[in-house]
């Protein structure tokens, strides 16, 4: 019989620290994409997210060639995780902007974001 793996209480607190951060910096976004310019509320709150996300998840993203990492450019992602998301949103150029699945964009607060930011949803 196999072991069942089950997250030890450590990891359920990093996954609810990492879910916090998501709010408070949607919030923060949501707040400055109002007030203020978009674009740039945008592009400074999603960095600060995806880098702190993967800080509470202890995951250290290394980037090789980061000569390459320039636009236009296509960059995709194969979704073997959720940090998938945080990754490439931590060292994505500016002014990038994302497609996501249309049922992304009733998630609260990050749904809105990321619509005001003027990401493209897509009917799979």
């Amino acid at each position: 019989m196999k072991k069942k793996n089950f997250p030890n209480f450590g990891q359920i607190l990093r996954f609810l620290l990492a879910c916090g951060v998501s709010f408070l910096c949607g919030s923060f976004a949501m707040l400055g994409m109002t007030l203020g310019n978009t674009r740039a509320s945008w592009e400074f709150w999603y960095k600060t997210w995806a880098k702190l996300s993967l800080k509470v998840l202890r995951i250290k993203v290394i980037l090789e060639n980061k000569e390459n990492l320039k636009g236009p450019a296509i960059f995709i992602m194969n979704h073997q995780s959720i940090v998938d998301i945080f990754s490439l949103a931590s060292i994505a150029p500016l002014k990038s902007t994302f497609i996501a699945k249309k049922e992304a964009e009733r998630v609260p607060i990050i749904g809105r974001v990321m619509k005001n930011a003027g990401c493209i949803f897509v009917d799979r």
